[in-house]
């Protein structure tokens, strides 16, 4: 392996407890595969699965992560869902 990816102090500080530690580790999920313009576009599964938790709570979390305004998501029938983190 190798590599690393940045979490903003202003995500961890202003963030993390309204999103709960699932919101968190969804969102180091979304922000160590997005590229320099923060898009990104891992499955749920992916993410599930990288994190041992279910495909329903990835959903809630990207649903908590969406409504204060961190990501925003795109939804297409079949595709993968794309994201672009703020900031």
């Amino acid at each position: 392996m190798g590599g690393f990816y940045k979490t903003e102090n202003l995500f961890i500080d202003g963030y993390a407890k309204l999103v709960g530690v699932h919101g968190v580790s969804v969102y180091d999920v979304l922000n160590r595969h997005a590229d320099v313009k923060g898009y990104c576009f891992p499955s749920v599964s992916l993410i599930a699965e990288k994190l041992g938790i279910s495909d329903r709570q990835v959903r809630r979390s990207i649903k908590d992560l969406e409504r204060y305004g961190i990501i925003s998501a795109s939804r297409r029938r079949g595709v993968h869902n794309s994201y672009q983190l703020a900031g």
